[in-house]
C-alpha cells in the first residue's frame, strides 16, 4: 500500500447467499483521511473492527465512509463509526430516507414485513428497474431491512446531523485524488471510485455491479473507461 499514489487494501471479502456481505476496501487518498469503501453486513462488525485494528486503526481514525448503495448489506458497520462522515449519492440517501420512512409505518402494523413489502411494490420500488416486480425479491428485501432497521435509521441520523457528503454530479474529485463515479448498473446512483495507486496502476472500487446490461452508449462509455483497471468488487 505504501509508496506515491493512493494507498489502499481489500480488508474483507465479500460473501454470496446464504449470508450476502459487501467487499470492504480501505482507501487512504492523503494523510489524515482513513476512507471505507463499503462496510459489510451486520453481521461482520466484530470482525471488522478486528480487521482495523491490524492496521492500527480505531473506529475513531476512520474520517469517512463511501457508501457504494443503499442495500444493508453494503452499511452494516455504519453504527460503528461515529466520526465518519458519509459519502453518498443523492439517489441513495432519497431512497434511504423514503425507506426509513417506511420502516417506521410498517412498524406500526401488525406485520410490519408484509406492510413494508408492500409500500415497497406500490410505492417506494414501484418504478425501480432492477427489482423486476418480483413479489419473493420484495419480500426478501422487506425481511432483511425490518430486522436491520437500526442501520438504516442511523444512516438518517447522520444526514439530520450534516454527516452525509452528498454526490450530485456524474464524476467528482475528492481529496485530490479520488474520483468519484456515479452510475446506474445496479440501483439507482451507485458510486464508483477511481484513483493511481503506488505502482502508478488506476483502479477502480465497486460495489455490486450487474454485468450484461446491452450494448448502450452508456455502456459503452464505461467499458472505455474501465478497461485496463484493477478492479475490487463482490460477485
Amino acid at each position: 500500500m505504501r509508496g506515491r499514489g493512493v494507498e489502499w487494501e481489500v480488508i474483507i471479502a465479500g460473501k454470496r447467499f446464504p449470508q450476502y456481505s459487501s467487499t470492504v476496501t480501505l482507501i487512504k487518498p492523503r494523510e489524515g483521511v482513513n476512507l471505507l469503501f463499503d462496510l459489510g453486513s451486520p453481521y461482520d462488525n466484530n470482525l471488522l473492527l478486528r480487521v482495523l485494528q491490524r492496521h492500527n486503526l480505531g473506529p475513531d481514525d476512520i474520517t469517512h465512509v463511501l457508501c457504494s448503495h443503499w442495500h444493508i448489506d453494503h452499511l452494516g458497520g455504519i453504527m460503528l463509526f461515529p466520526k465518519a462522515e458519509i459519502i453518498s449519492s443523492k439517489e441513495t440517501l432519497k431512497t434511504q430516507k423514503e425507506l426509513c420512512a417506511a420502516v417506521v409505518e410498517a412498524e406500526k402494523k401488525k406485520n410490519p414485513v408484509q406492510e413494508l413489502t408492500r409500500l415497497l411494490m406500490e410505492h417506494i420500488l414501484a418504478d425501480s428497474p432492477f427489482t423486476g416486480g418480483n413479489l419473493r425479491k420484495f419480500h426478501a428485501m422487506a425481511n432483511i431491512t425490518i430486522r436491520n432497521a437500526i442501520y438504516l435509521k442511523e444512516f438518517i441520523r447522520k444526514y439530520e446531523d450534516d454527516k452525509i457528503f452528498v454526490v450530485d454530479q456524474s464524476e467528482t474529485t475528492l481529496f485530490g485524488s479520488l474520483k468519484i463515479f456515479k452510475v446506474g448498473y445496479h440501483t439507482e446512483g451507485d458510486l464508483i471510485a477511481t484513483f493511481t495507486d503506488s505502482k502508478g496502476k488506476e483502479v477502480f472500487v465497486v460495489g455490486d455491479v450487474v454485468t450484461g446490461i446491452g450494448d448502450s452508449e452508456d455502456e459503452q462509455v464505461w467499458m472505455y473507461r474501465l478497461r485496463g483497471r484493477i478492479g475490487k468488487r463482490r460477485f
